[in-house]
């Protein structure tokens, strides 16, 4: 049974149990799952921090940052707000999260035997050989986003045919278009280029941008 208790905050949302052991926040009115990975970064409290009978401050809570409740639709009494230029890494964990409980697009297995999955659509048209693209690639050993990571590059630009390339990459390049992101899983021996040996291979790759023709 779900909880109407609050128990901590999660990035200046209220958290609750969902009643299967997990946890839940308050976004502007609606119960979201927090995953298990982002379970870290919960400032447990163990009490209600809403009080309408006092102006103390949680004691319980004491050591959470001090956001403001708008983000979970609630006034802020007493309380002086803060804004920022940038996202916090937690505002960015989260933003990370909501992307992950978004529906996903199913799993097709490509000419070389790679498992594709997109999470994230880009927009406008897919690369040439010709074309100059920039992209990101993470690479893990045991699963996507899990603990033993093996390749992480960012911002590499060079051209759809260049040899920086092996095949399986730019394969996924040419059926991206910008903005797009990538789950990929890797079969042993295909993934030998990047590992030097047989190992299963889990990629993340997005498509940053397409400059054009070399």
């Amino acid at each position: 049974m779900m909880s109407d208790r609050v128990v901590g905050l999660f990035d200046g949302h209220f958290v609750y149990e969902d009643g299967h052991g997990g946890y839940e926040m308050d976004v502007q009115g609606e119960r979201r799952a927090i995953l298990p990975a982002f379970y870290q970064q919960i400032k447990l409290c163990f009490g209600d921090p809403e009080n309408s009978s006092s102006h103390q401050p949680n004691q319980e809570c004491a050591d959470a940052p001090k956001i403001p409740r708008e983000a979970s639709g609630e006034s802020v009494p007493h309380r002086q707000r803060v804004t920022s230029s940038s996202p916090s890494p937690v505002a960015a964990a989260a933003a990370a999260a909501m992307a992950a409980m978004r529906r996903k697009e199913p799993i097709e297995v490509t000419d070389l035997g790679v498992q594709h999955q997109v999470v994230q659509q880009g927009a406008g048209r897919q690369p040439t050989a010709n074309d100059r693209v920039t992209f990101d690639i993470t690479m893990w050993e045991d699963k996507i986003h899990g603990g033993i990571k093996t390749v992480e590059c960012h911002g590499v630009t060079c051209a759809v045919s260049d040899g920086l390339l092996c095949d399986w990459q730019r394969e996924a390049v040419l059926l991206m278009s910008a903005g797009e992101v990538r789950h990929l899983t890797v079969p042993p021996e295909v993934q030998e280029w990047v590992l030097r040996d047989k190992r299963m291979g889990y990629a993340e790759m997005r498509l940053v941008a397409i400059h054009g023709e070399d």
